[in-house]
């Protein structure tokens, strides 16, 4: 607790001198229904253990020059379902602007090529979001960004740091679109990465274009897709990937990540329905993929904002009503 109280304060004290926004959001996470795959059943649990996606507490305040912000959640980030887990400020961000054009962020930040808005994290070629060190400059369309990342910080008990990671970014916002570029060393340079990206909108519609090539013990290679069209009550994204982590032995660590969602806007919500196909060949694979179908309603009642759905789960063969109320002020 006493970690929680000091980076509040310390975001308090990075925007004291200026008018400041506040806000918090409270989010509450379980299943009305879940079946599983040899007959096994459950109903009306909640989510006990969390992680830094799952939003169960957080906290931020900005203004034109300053601002951060702090997620609470378990400790173990979701590994465990123990209801005792101790909760504690594992993620926080924050940043100032020396002056207009230079933006500087210190602890969980970003840096990467574009990303889909069917499940917010799964459609990119490249990203991270781990504790570091960024610099951002912008001048007119010129934006450009370095990123430092250490495997220890001032907030974590680690005494001897590692600069786990070193990436420069430079994009520029053309009239035919944005377009950006991308060098990236992670574990003290022994992986490299070069990538670049599209995105564009055109009245309606928006799409974008990523392609990546590692440099490791073995050479991989990412490139993806997206279009996004919303016109009145109708919105559609559809995105298709290709990632393989062996060019040498492209079939074996190759997947094919493809997402579709669909929705239409109702008073109060919308009603939508999505696929989320992301399957992970098995022979090196860290995480297993799945296939999920679902649909479901995304409302909203004054600051309350909430989620009811359901999905069928292919790998797992399971079937479940998830839901999520987020209070936010």
């Amino acid at each position: 607790m006493k970690k929680i109280v000091g980076i509040l304060a310390a975001a308090a004290v990075a925007v004291s001198a200026f008018a400041v926004d506040f806000s918090a959001g409270i989010q509450l996470k379980g299943s009305l229904f879940k079946y599983e795959d040899g007959g096994n059943l459950s109903a009306l649990s909640l989510k006990s253990a969390n992680s830094k996606d799952d939003k169960p507490f957080v906290f931020s305040v900005s203004d034109d020059r300053a601002g951060g912000q702090v997620k609470i959640f378990d400790t173990d980030e979701g590994k465990k379902a123990d209801p005792k887990s101790v909760m504690g400020a594992s993620a926080f961000n924050i940043w100032f602007k020396p002056f207009d054009a230079l933006r500087v962020d210190l602890g969980n930040t970003d840096i990467g090529l574009n990303c889909e808005t069917v499940t917010y994290w799964r459609g990119k070629t490249w990203g991270s979001s781990d504790w570091g060190y960024k610099a951002t400059y912008t001048a007119d369309a010129l934006s450009v960004a370095v990123y430092l990342d250490a495997s220890g910080s001032w907030f974590s008990k680690t005494t001897d740091t590692v600069l786990a990671e070193t990436a420069l970014k430079v994009s520029y916002d053309a009239d035919f679109g944005n377009i950006a570029v991308i060098f990236d060393a992670k574990d003290t340079f022994d992986t490299l990465a070069f990538g670049a990206g599209y995105k564009n909108s055109f009245d309606s519609l928006t799409i974008f274009a990523d392609a990546v090539f590692t440099m490791a013990d073995a050479n991989g290679i990412a490139a993806d897709f997206d279009a996004k069209y919303a016109s009145g009550d109708i919105s559609v994204e559809a995105y298709a990937g290709v990632v393989a982590t062996d060019i040498s032995n492209f079939a074996d660590t190759m997947r094919i990540p493809v997402f579709f969602k669909a929705g239409y806007a109702l008073n109060g919500g919308t009603l939508y329905a999505k696929l989320v196909s992301d399957k992970i060949n098995d022979v090196e694979a860290q995480v297993k993929g799945t296939t999920q179908v679902e649909a479901g309603y995304d409302g909203n009642l004054g600051c309350i904002a909430y989620n009811v759905a359901a999905v069928y789960d292919f790998k797992a063969k399971s079937f479940e009503l998830p839901f999520w109320v987020r209070l936010s002020f």
